[in-house]
């Protein structure tokens, strides 16, 4: 009820709690303790979705989540080919979601983010994961152009 009533385009309060939610499963605090959720994160954005379904919102949280994975592995290091999938499938996601919407305001509110991320990891991270967001900024790009 919260994420529907409470939220205002303006003001992102109402995401609080779901990012909450995907920055703990995905960059614990203590991960020496607690292991990284990734099932969990997507969870977050799914009731988020049921919830409110604001596409903006939606999308706010699918970034949130990708960066947050980036967060966890430019301060821990690299981690499995598992992990980079669940990115990569995000960001895949965010890219065809906004295909889909064919909404230029969106496109040009989130290519900066999602840009932004990639610079984040580029020649910092392995297992091919920046050449997969490079190659779905591409498809971004070339399908606004």
């Amino acid at each position: 009820m919260h994420a529907r009533f409470l939220s205002n385009e303006k003001r992102q309060e109402h995401l609080a709690p779901y990012m909450a939610r995907i920055q703990g499963a995905l960059c614990p605090k203590q991960p020496w303790k607690q292991d990284v959720k990734l099932a969990e994160g997507r969870k977050a954005i799914s009731d988020f979705k049921k919830a409110n379904g604001n596409i903006h919102d939606v999308l706010t949280l699918m970034t949130y989540y990708v960066r947050c994975g980036n967060d966890f592995t430019l301060e821990f290091g690299d981690i499995d080919e598992g992990f980079y999938d669940s990115l990569c499938s995000m960001f895949s996601s965010i890219v065809h979601t906004l295909r889909k919407q064919k909404d230029r305001e969106l496109f040009e509110e989130f290519l900066p983010l999602l840009e932004k991320e990639f610079a984040r990891v580029d020649n910092q991270i392995g297992w091919g994961y920046p050449d997969e967001l490079s190659d779905h900024l591409a498809d971004l790009k070339g399908a606004f152009e």
